[in-house]
């Protein structure tokens, strides 16, 4: 499967992410972030930080 393809299978859909082995990937959708993998540590240490600026109008 390409990268970015969304598969919808009935009512539901997914977007598959075709990624390198152990490359850093964090996802956030609202108040989750989550990483994929252990090379995802720094990006989504700083990923709640980038957020919180944002809420509060810093960034």
């Amino acid at each position: 499967m390409s990268k970015g393809k969304v598969v919808v299978i009935g009512s539901n859909a997914a977007r598959i992410d075709n990624r390198s082995d152990f490359e850093p990937y964090v996802i956030e959708n609202r108040e989750l972030i989550t990483g994929q993998n252990p090379r995802s540590d720094h990006p989504i240490a700083k990923a709640p930080i980038a957020a919180l600026d944002r809420k509060l109008g810093l960034a």
